[in-house]
């Protein structure tokens, strides 16, 4: 497995006129417990106002849920700023604020939707990031 890190501004999807680029890792405490949000930019070249879902989502090889894309649409021609995040961490070995080295692996899928017509455009294959 090539673990190396994964570099600020990778281009992880340009299909369709949608494009999604990496922009790095954040991990905030809320009290004891650490939230992780992963963030990305999402130009919106094509025809359609859409969304896009983060799904099928593992964090160190730990499936899990994600809270994303919910409700924000993006408009054709604009571009929106949007974190991706897993409503635990449990099982993942990432105990505290402090554990962020622990973060190795984040794999997730990608669904673009048209939300005119409430249907999913494309669904990428698995796209793995090493923060």
């Amino acid at each position: 497995i090539d673990t190396s890190k994964t570099p600020i501004g990778t281009v992880l999807m340009d299909e369709g006129g949608v494009k999604v680029t990496y922009n790095g890792v954040e991990m905030h405490g809320i009290g004891d417990t650490p939230m992780i949000y992963f963030l990305f930019s999402i130009e919106n070249n094509s025809e359609h106002t859409i969304q896009v879902i983060a799904s099928d989502a593992s964090i160190n090889d730990v499936m899990k849920y994600m809270m994303s894309g919910s409700g924000l649409e993006i408009q054709p021609g604009k571009k929106a700023a949007e974190k991706f995040a897993p409503t635990n961490l449990w099982e993942t070995g990432i105990e505290t604020i402090n554990d962020i080295a622990k973060l190795v692996k984040f794999e997730f899928t990608l669904s673009v939707k048209n939300t005119e017509e409430y249907e999913t455009l494309f669904t990428t294959d698995a796209i793995t990031i090493y923060p």
